[in-house]
């Protein structure tokens, strides 16, 4: 494991140390209304209906943020149904802008390029566990990307190495784990789309 000099804790980056129940469910069901969580909705029409992005991410641990793979995106569940093509077409594009912004700005998930280098959401009850097997995931695999769109109307992604981003606390719980422990805390797609198990 990557055991580099960890950021300093703060008082809203504590990692939990419970171990999170994945949900494994077919795309099908994963994407009718039934298994989403309404909340209020954050900056769209008073008639929207919004899950609440971090709980959905909390509740699969790792999520595609828009890209299409084996489980719903976060988009695709802002939404509550499969997107084809871009979801910057979508009706309710608006939605899943927020959504995504809600989830990108709290400080419970990460987003990286985990799974084949797109943007991929993690829940920080994962991160020791990432920690764990950092050795063994392509290079840059976790390092933190932040995006934004600038006032002339740009797009700007930048990157916070790993683990420069990660709390002291998720590095220290790393430390405990075994490495076929850290591998099987991840969701079985993510096992799929990095290929494994990992030796020894």
């Amino acid at each position: 494991m990557c055991q580099p000099t960890a950021a300093g804790p703060s008082a809203d980056a504590t990692v939990d140390q419970e171990r999170m129940i994945l949900v494994e469910e077919p795309f099908e069901q994963l994407v009718t209304p039934s298994n989403f969580l309404p909340t209020v909705p954050v900056g769209v029409d008073a008639g929207s209906v919004l899950i609440e992005p971090v709980a959905a991410i909390r509740r699969r641990g790792v999520v595609l943020q828009s890209a299409h793979g084996p489980k719903p995106s976060l988009a695709e569940l802002v939404v509550g149904e499969a997107i084809r093509g871009s979801w910057w077409g979508h009706p309710r594009s608006h939605e899943i802008f927020e959504g995504i912004n809600v989830a990108r700005k709290s400080s419970g998930v990460v987003a990286t390029t985990l799974v084949k280098g797109k943007v991929t959401v993690v829940h920080r009850l994962l991160w020791p566990a990432l920690a764990m097997l950092a050795d063994i995931l392509h290079l840059g695999a976790l390092d933190a990307v932040h995006e934004e769109h600038t006032a002339s109307g740009s797009h700007r992604t930048t990157t916070t190495p790993f683990p420069d981003w990660m709390p002291a606390k998720a590095l220290e719980s790393a430390r405990t784990l075994r490495l076929e422990d850290a591998w099987t805390e991840l969701p079985d797609w993510v096992r799929d789309a990095l290929g494994g198990p990992p030796a020894g």
